[in-house]
């Protein structure tokens, strides 16, 4: 439960894109045509979003079987292989175990990524159209509008409430022991402990979210448009970042660029993590954040290119 209401939203706005994206032109000739709605809806719109529905499987896969935080918190007993990953590392000290268990998370997602890609080429199909024209056909009937209503609100409540109890646990002293309202949690928080990582925290972010962006849909543009033979595995490569547990991740960075690297004597890439590290290991932070966070851009920027036709770009370029 915790691990769907914490991934759905990946899916929700890789598909939000893709169906924004969708021509209404196409539902209206398949209606001028005698089909009905169910049809339509069966041999129109769902082969148009099958890319985006196995690239999300994919994603959220990756995602559900990498999490580390879920599990450790709320797992009890029950362990997970990113749990294990991070206990050989920081209980056991034993790299060499950490990235055995890391392997072991690879092959279930080289697995499904082999299943994806077959699936996504086989079935899916692309949309000649560029701009959407048409005008969207609204959901008419009462009980459809009410079934999904009550979904969605079921759904938003959940989330509402764990959100909300985090919040509410802010103002109180010790939550579920005593209730009573404070606010010296965040006198603490914000009376000096807490404002360095605060600034820290967010001018880091800010650097690796563009980034991420750009480095995501540039590696998907390549795949899509560009690289003709091993795209396959470039996209696999552009997945991996979130194939490991990201405690994992940092553990490789430090250990990789502890030194710097040097090739024939010659520096070729400072020395980012550890004590001497350039910029206090910030460069390092923000490599790790791009790693992890491009893979949902990739995923993104595929299926949208996977449903546009490449003839509108060379229709562009002739022009």
């Amino acid at each position: 439960l915790v691990l769907t209401l914490s991934f759905f939203p990946i899916a929700y706005m890789n598909l939000l894109g893709m169906l924004r994206s969708l021509d209404p032109a196409l539902d209206e000739a398949g209606s001028s045509l005698g089909a009905n709605k169910a049809r339509i809806f069966r041999t129109v719109t769902l082969p148009l979003l099958i890319p985006g529905f196995a690239g999300s499987f994919l994603l959220l896969f990756i995602e559900s079987i990498a999490d580390l935080a879920n599990p450790i918190i709320i797992g009890g007993n029950y362990t997970v292989l990113a749990s294990r990953a991070y206990m050989a590392i920081n209980g056991d000290y034993d790299i060499s175990l950490a990235a055995g268990y890391s392997s072991l998370l690879l092959l279930p997602a080289l697995l499904v990524f082999l299943v994806q890609r077959y699936w996504a080429q086989k079935k899916s199909v692309v949309s000649v159209t560029g701009k959407p024209s048409g005008r969207p056909t609204l959901v008419t009937s009462k009980g459809a509008k009410f079934f999904l209503l009550s979904v969605t609100g079921l759904v938003t409540t959940l989330i509402v409430m764990v959100y909300a109890t985090v919040i509410l646990g802010a103002f109180v002293k010790i939550i579920g022991v005593n209730n009573e309202f404070t606010l010296d949690n965040f006198r603490y928080l914000l009376g000096g402990f807490a404002n360095g990582a605060i600034r820290t925290t967010t001018m880091l972010a800010l650097m690796a979210t563009p980034l991420a962006g750009i480095f995501g849909m540039l590696i998907a543009w390549l795949v899509i448009r560009k690289v003709k033979r091993g795209s396959e595995a470039l996209d696999f490569l552009g997945m991996l970042g979130i194939a490991v547990p990201g405690t994992v991740i940092g553990i490789g960075y430090a250990i990789t660029y502890n030194d710097p690297v040097k090739i024939s004597g010659v520096t070729v890439f400072p020395q980012v993590a550890g004590g001497a590290a350039l910029l206090g290991g910030s460069i390092a932070i923000v490599m790790v954040y791009i790693i992890r966070s491009s893979p949902a851009g990739q995923r993104s920027g595929i299926s949208m290119l996977q449903q546009i036709d490449p003839s509108i770009e060379e229709a562009s370029a002739s022009l």
